[in-house]
């Protein structure tokens, strides 16, 4: 597939702007969701403040209304007063235990009823002003309960203590409307880390860990002084969690954002990130398909000559256009410069041919003179040497006779000497 350099170079730059298209990508989700993370941050921690700040000034207006019922102690008619006063401020019950166990209730009480023993009573007394009562079961009504209380008269020896009492239930709905995005949820906590309100009503009074085994008082208390957030798992839900102490009271207001819901936008830009990314490297594919084999269009013109050339039956006539200072323009001129040289080396060689095919032709012609004188000599040559075969033949014959001429000689001797021998 990467064989051809065409491909190799399409293939390296999708694959460099696909790799930049990603660190983008990712660069730009990171950056937007730390910028997100710490808007949200800054976002949900003020508004949880505000919303702290709202039930701090709650608890105020009902402490103010609650001192006003000093007005009542040693009235003839006091129970005027703690009717306006109940009314003014939503309360469940508005009163006044005198130090003497004498009361005054908004609503008929138990005959020996004593409200100094009560540990409302005894912790405005210890507070010297106004206190507000972590919550209780309420004697009258059974259900949980505040009190907002105040001593009358000296620190330490009040006359009287005033209060005014208020079902949790009150206090739960108003933090119940606390959603600051659709999913969140917000719940109080008391000075001892135990839930004064939440969406379960059974969870009132009982320790935070209920919600969630990894949160306690300390971790809350915290948040509420330093800010921030504390990421925690609440019914297998991940939270980002936000606190802020309620002033004037010892309560703490945490508020709980569903992390999914709030970094849904993140998500969102990732999606599109992820789809820009995907259609950018798309259309980098056909671009870069286009623009590279534009470009090297030249190079398979060059290719193409060469090959034509190599096949023997090219045109050395042919030049490449030159236009341009680049790598292609040059690697055409080398080509045109290489054909030039090509070409005059070839017009050398027809020129050495045609010598040669003269002093071919010369020395054709001095071959066929010397093959005529050749054959003559070749002709006299076989006379010579019949008459050495007729020569050699007529010596042969000679020297038979004189072998012949010996013997007769010898075959004389040998008779004349046996007749010497004969005659002697």
């Amino acid at each position: 597939m990467f064989q051809s350099l065409r491909a190799r170079l399409i293939g390296i730059c999708i694959a460099i702007t696909t790799l930049s298209l990603i660190a983008l990508a990712l660069a730009t989700f990171f950056v937007v969701r730390g910028n997100t993370l710490s808007g949200l941050d800054e976002r949900i921690g003020q508004i949880t403040r505000v919303y702290a700040g709202e039930l701090a000034e709650w608890v105020k207006e009902k402490q103010r209304i609650t001192t006003s019922l000093k007005t009542a102690v040693g009235q003839a008619e006091p129970v005027p007063f703690l009717l306006a006063a109940k009314q003014a401020g939503a309360f469940d019950d508005a009163y006044f235990v005198q130090a003497d166990k004498r009361n005054v209730f908004a609503h008929p009480m138990p005959e020996g009823y004593d409200g100094t023993a009560r540990p409302w009573y005894k912790q405005a007394v210890q507070a010297g002003g106004p206190a507000l009562t972590p919550a209780y079961v309420d004697a009258s009504t059974g259900k949980l309960t505040i009190s907002f209380v105040e001593p009358v008269g000296p620190a330490g020896q009040p006359i009287a203590v005033v209060g005014t009492d208020m079902h949790l239930d009150t206090v739960t709905n108003k933090v119940n409307s606390i959603h600051p995005m659709g999913k969140s949820f917000a719940f109080l906590l008391d000075g001892q880390s135990n839930l004064l309100a939440h969406p379960r009503a059974d969870l009132a009074l009982k320790p935070v860990t209920a919600i969630a085994a990894t949160l306690d008082g300390a971790l809350l208390t915290r948040l509420a002084n330093e800010g921030g957030r504390a990421d925690v798992s609440i019914d297998g839900t991940a939270q980002m969690l936000y606190a802020a102490k309620v002033e004037g009271t010892p309560w703490v207001l945490a508020v709980a954002i569903d992390r999914a819901e709030a970094t849904q936008p993140v998500r969102d830009l990732l999606q599109v990130a992820i789809a820009i990314t995907v259609l950018c490297v798309i259309a980098a594919v056909g671009l870069v398909t286009f623009a590279v084999s534009r470009q090297l269009r030249r190079l398979s013109v060059v290719r193409d000559a060469l090959e034509d050339i190599a096949s023997g039956e090219g045109d050395l006539t042919r030049r490449l256009a030159t236009h341009g200072s680049d790598e292609l323009t040059q690697i055409a001129r080398a080509f045109n410069h290489f054909v030039d040289k090509i070409a005059a080396v070839l017009v050398r060689i027809r020129e050495s041919s045609e010598s040669v095919r003269l002093a071919s032709s010369e020395i054709a012609s001095g071959n066929q003179d010397l093959s005529g004188r050749t054959e003559q000599q070749a002709s006299s040559l076989e006379q010579t040497a019949a008459a050495m075969e007729q020569l050699t033949a007529t010596v042969q014959q000679n020297a038979e006779n004189a072998r012949q001429a010996n013997h007769l000689t010898a075959n004389a001797s040998q008779i004349a000497a046996h007749g010497g021998t004969v005659m002697g």
